[in-house]
């Protein structure tokens, strides 16, 4: 694979991540996602969170030893939502 994935693939992942973070600001519990397809893949992620154009937050989890569809969501919730100073 070499570590890309299909514009439709980075769509179903960017929307998971979309998803996690709605949940953990309007108070919910992370939703279980299915490991199927590119949500499968063991592989390190990078995510950046940006609001109204300017970066609100970065997190990396560079092991590949999470499937895409645990990494993805916990990283993106981290970079919403955790402040560090």
């Amino acid at each position: 694979m070499e570590g890309r994935l299909s514009p439709d693939e980075r769509r179903q992942v960017l929307a998971e991540a979309r998803l996690a973070v709605a949940d953990a600001l309007a108070g919910r519990p992370p939703r279980r996602v299915e490991a199927q397809g590119a949500l499968g893949l063991l592989a390190g992620v990078f995510v950046s969170f940006h609001c109204s154009g300017d970066l609100r937050g970065c997190i990396g989890h560079p092991e590949g030893d999470q499937p895409l569809a645990t990494v993805v969501p916990t990283c993106a919730v981290a970079a919403a939502t955790r402040i560090r100073v």
